[in-house]
């Protein structure tokens, strides 16, 4: 008589209903967490289509009007606030006098037609760049009408 290697049995059948338990919610799992990358990378699109500026522009912009003369600043963080149509940014330079680097932010307010401004009130920057009290800086989204 033949023996087979495995015989029939109580626990190999609920070896492999556990196997195929496990493979099933291995290959259900990796669906769900495929589908939530899927929805996420959606949803920072949409996010970023209610931003009216990059972050990178922003910055961009923020640095060529806050850079006077030997005094250079750096966007170390630009935020968007979409409750408050707000545009943080936190940045720093160098006292071109002192040598001493500082740093500080400033929230650039929105007028609800793509600009943005704000003022810079630090008083090492006041004073670095020779203003009386207050600093006064903008950003703008280019204009979409074309003549």
């Amino acid at each position: 008589m033949r023996r087979f290697p495995f015989q029939f049995s109580l626990a190999s059948l609920l070896l492999v209903m556990t196997l195929v338990c496990l493979a099933t919610a291995l290959v259900l799992s990796h669906r769900k967490i495929s589908q939530l990358e899927r929805d996420i990378a959606q949803t920072k699109g949409e996010l970023a289509a209610f931003q009216p500026l990059s972050a990178k522009e922003v910055a961009r912009q923020f640095k060529n009007r806050t850079t006077l003369g030997p005094l250079v600043t750096t966007v170390k963080d630009v935020r968007y606030s979409p409750v408050d149509d707000t545009y943080k940014v936190k940045f720093s330079w160098v006292d071109p006098t002192t040598k001493q680097t500082w740093s500080t932010d400033t929230i650039l307010t929105g007028d609800g037609y793509g600009a943005y401004s704000g003022k810079i009130r630090s008083g090492p920057f006041i004073t670095a760049v020779g203003a009386k009290d207050t600093f006064f800086v903008y950003v703008e989204a280019p204009s979409s009408f074309k003549p």
